[in-house]
């Protein structure tokens, strides 16, 4: 049902939902660790997380954040 509505599958939808809000937080918190931001949105890997964003965002967590300043 959400694959109809959404047109993706649940799992691809609750990682876009997670690495969108992982975005904003390192928009709004920069203080935050890597580590900190990935178990925050749902992964207690960080590897993983960074990993899954680079490949969404096409850049890692860190070089997204120090793209910023």
């Amino acid at each position: 049902m959400l694959k109809s509505e959404t047109g993706d599958t649940p799992i691809n939808y609750l990682i876009q939902l997670r690495l969108e809000k992982a975005k904003e937080i390192l928009d709004t918190h920069p203080e935050q660790s890597i580590q900190q931001i990935s178990v925050s949105v749902g992964y207690d890997d960080a590897y993983h997380f960074s990993k899954l964003f680079k490949k969404h965002y096409g850049i890692s967590p860190l070089y997204y954040r120090t793209s910023k300043d």
